[in-house]
């Protein structure tokens, strides 16, 4: 997934991926959903902690969308389960900056999504979406 690709999947609504650092190996599993009655511009962002893969995420703070600028911006806030400097907030500031930038960041992370759909949470089955996160229908939308 290019990092175009990768913004719009993260921004679909309901994306679930994860990040594994080439260098050092190790994995962290995101969900972003966003905020009802935000008009999309604000984002849930939770890191899985725990055994169950459907369940057991960890609040972690609010990815912003600026509609004029484009830009994606995250913060922790008071109800974060994490600090400003907990690997998983750092992993995810990084990713947001590589968006902003259009950095790639093949090479340095892998990126994959869980095999449903970012927009509508349906699983993926064709050849196309399995690449985007996005079925075909919920692509048209976002």
């Amino acid at each position: 997934m290019n990092i175009t690709g990768l913004r719009i999947f993260i921004t679909s609504g309901h994306a679930i991926f994860t990040v594994k650092s080439l260098k050092s190996g190790s994995h962290m599993t995101f969900k972003v959903d966003d905020v009802k009655g935000s008009d999309d511009t604000r984002y849930f962002v939770s890191v899985l902690t725990g055994p169950d893969n459907t369940r057991d995420y960890t609040y972690a703070g609010l990815m912003f969308l600026n509609k004029v600028t484009g830009d994606l911006s995250f913060g922790v806030t008071k109800k974060s389960g994490f600090t400003q400097t907990s690997p998983q907030v750092l992993a995810f500031r990084w990713l947001v900056a590589s968006m902003n930038r259009e950095v790639s960041v093949e090479g340095k992370a892998e990126i994959d999504h869980v095999g449903k759909c970012g927009r509508c949470g349906r699983a993926l089955t064709h050849p196309e979406s399995l690449k985007t996160g996005l079925g075909p229908e919920c692509a048209t939308k976002v």
